[in-house]
């Protein structure tokens, strides 16, 4: 230890170095001699020595002594200390890091896990495609990873046959450090995070439509065994659904963990834990299997035409692994993303609604699938059913008491939609294809009697969210004479609570939710003059002259604004019905000359690719007779609004109109 300490001859050598370059010396009497005078004016010279903490208190006023402090930093004894001292490197790792920036410790305590995909092989699909046409875009593939509530995703490449991806999915290791630096954190801490990561290959169209091609869960752990912390594997992807056996194609990829863990862990006992965990997850299933079995039996034994009602305990994923329905579902917030219950269930609606693709003809339990909650985000669309999770998710995260009901609307068609409970026994329905919210009416009360539901849910078979489920066993499934007073164990057959915590422990991490990227007035603009590029061409092929009226396009904007703040804010949304404010109506009124006729046509999409639109619009009658309206002295307007959600989800409106004098 000796020979690490600081020789005082060095340090008093680099102190009187740092007073001649700065001409600290100077500062310092200057400092002093107003005070010292004053001092030897008071006492004898021999009591001069019991002030020095009077003179320190002058020096540090004037921030001399920090100026020296700093300066001396040591580096050349920190270097002597380096090659010499063993003993003082045990001292450190046994000091206390109080000194220490706690940001430095933070980033040291970082693991990143990192996947490396290099390329795809066999995705034999791509080859069953018709050549492309020259200059038109071809469909791409793009891999999305979500680890941990972490996201991440590859850049879109071709859909070829070995697509080339060459990307790094990156995610951060939060693991139990206990204040240790990266470099000494040991593998068997890191495999205690049994989370893993979650890839979906997505295809994408050339008009924007995705598909959703493949979805795995891939087990990081095994590189925790490398020596090198990197690890090379090859992935075999399945299809969805019922084409889960059959392999799509092959990925390339290296996992890597940066840095290197400080010891490693065999093979073997990363097996034996990967045995555990299995383990105790199938014994969580198998109990709620059984627990589920005996349920059904005692549900059964109540009404044995209780077998045909909609009651639905599992379903299978995108998979075709089967889950309990109660863990599609769980409180999420998401910030200030969206900022009312009205406005997630608008969001919710801007979803496609996507049904799973089946080859030939399948029965309606067969072709059914539930998708996870990252897969239906990245695709942007599903089935009834994952609309309603998800938007239960949110309502529960609102601090709304919503489940998710199972039943059938129509001609007995399998449906789902979410139900809410108010203070006063409000029962409302929210109807996420329709961006819809209903008020119920129970048969118990009066106005039943005179008014006809206006929703289209015709029967019930089961209702559930994370913490409950409960089945109909009334005697009637018919919403119309459905009570819905969960508290009435004659009325609601309810599951163990217990049951359902207990499988609700195997439920993964879910991932974060993103803002929107897409600059809404840039792609406004672009909507718009495309559409007057097709509107144009297309009235000049049928021999029409085309004038555009600046004035009234810029106009037709509070319109489109009313319709989208009707659709996120109005408590009940009537769909198809417009609710312009006057001061749209006495803004058009003087720009339409007497004598002369104004139509308009809004219309909404979930998409802003102009050729759909434009196709869509001339199906409607009041489109075409816009678009090719003939007269006399026929102005055209037309605007567009785009508006962007979380996960890039866009509301687009759109209003076409015309004003022209007719030509009897």
């Amino acid at each position: 230890m000796n020979n690490t300490l600081i020789d005082r001859n060095e340090l008093r050598d680099k102190i009187h170095e740092y007073l001649r370059e700065k001409d600290l010396k100077t500062r310092i009497k200057s400092a002093l001699s107003s005070k010292e005078n004053k001092i030897r004016q008071k006492i004898s010279c021999s009591k001069l020595a019991a002030e020095e903490d009077s003179l320190l208190k002058i020096l540090h006023q004037q921030r001399i002594v920090d100026e020296l402090v700093s300066h001396l930093v040591f580096s050349d004894i920190a270097k002597k200390a380096e090659t010499t001292h063993e003993d003082f490197k045990e001292l450190q790792q046994n000091e206390k890091t109080d000194t220490v920036d706690s940001s430095f410790l933070k980033d040291q305590n970082v693991y990143k896990v990192e996947i490396r995909i290099k390329q795809g092989r066999a995705f034999v699909e791509c080859l069953l495609e018709p050549p492309p046409i020259i200059g038109q875009p071809l469909p791409t593939l793009t891999i999305h990873g979500h680890f941990q509530g972490q996201r991440s995703k590859s850049t879109p490449v071709p859909a070829v046959c070995e697509p080339e991806f060459f990307c790094t999915l990156s995610f951060d290791l939060h693991a139990k450090t206990q204040g240790l630096i990266a470099s000494d954190v040991r593998a068997s801490s890191l495999s205690e995070i049994d989370s893993p990561v979650h890839l979906v290959l997505v295809r994408t169209e050339p008009n924007g439509e995705n598909k959703l091609m493949s979805s795995c869960f891939l087990e990081w752990r095994k590189v925790l065994t490398s020596p090198n912390g990197c690890l090379s594997i090859h992935t075999e992807l399945k299809g969805i659904g019922v084409e889960n056996k059959v392999p799509i194609g092959i990925l390339d990829m290296e996992l890597c963990v940066n840095p290197t863990p400080k010891s490693l862990i065999t093979e073997c006992v990363l097996n034996t834990q990967l045995s555990l965990e299995k383990t105790q997850y199938d014994e969580k299933q198998i109990l709620f299997l059984t627990y589920s079995k005996l349920w059904w039996q005692e549900y059964l034994e109540i009404r044995p035409e209780h077998s045909l009602r909609l009651v639905k305990i599992f379903t299978q994923d995108e998979n075709a692994v089967a889950l309990p329905v109660v863990c599609y579902v769980k409180p999420l917030r998401v910030g200030r993303l969206i900022e009312s219950p009205q406005e997630a269930l608008w969001f919710v609606s801007l979803f496609h609604q996507q049904k799973c693709p089946v080859v030939g003809k399948v029965g309606i339990t067969s072709q059914e699938q539930w998708n996870n909650l990252f897969a239906f985000l990245v695709v942007q669309g599903g089935g009834s059913e994952d609309h309603a999770v998800f938007l239960c998710s949110l309502l529960l995260g609102f601090g709304l008491n919503a489940y998710v009901c199972i039943g059938t609307v129509g001609k007995e068609v399998p449906y789902a939609w979410v139900i809410t409970f108010g203070r006063t026994d409000n029962i409302t329905f929210w109807d996420v294809a329709s961006a819809t919210r209903y008020k119920h009416c129970s048969a118990q009360k009066d106005c039943s009697k005179t008014m006809k539901p206006k929703h289209p849910f015709k029967t019930v078979g089961c209702i559930f969210n994370h913490q409950s489920f409960f089945a109909n066993c009334q005697p009637t499934d018919s919403i119309e004479r459905c009570c819905f007073d969960l508290n009435d164990p004659s009325k609601w057959k309810s599951m163990s609570t217990d049951a359902i915590a207990l499988i609700s422990t195997t439920i993964p991490s879910w991932p974060t939710m993103l803002a929107s990227t897409i600059d809404v007035s840039k792609a406004s603009l672009d909507l718009e003059e495309q559409l007057k590029v097709l509107i144009t061409e297309h009235r000049a092929d049928k021999g029409l002259t085309t004038y555009w009226d600046e004035n009234l396009c810029f106009i037709l904007s509070s319109a489109l604004s009313t319709c989208e703040i009707q659709g996120r804010s109005e408590l009940f949304y009537v769909p198809g019905v417009p609710a312009y404010h006057e001061d749209f109506q006495d803004a058009v009124h003087p720009l339409v000359p007497e004598g002369h006729t104004f139509k308009a046509l809004p219309v909404h999409f979930c998409h802003r690719n102009a050729w759909k639109v434009f196709k869509e619009t001339l199906r409607s009658a009041l489109g075409e007779e816009i678009i090719c309206c003939h007269g006399d002295k026929v102005r055209m307007a037309v605007r567009a609004h785009v508006y962007a959600y979380p996960e890039n989800i866009l509301s687009v409106w759109i209003m076409f109109s015309t004003k022209y004098k007719c030509i009897i």
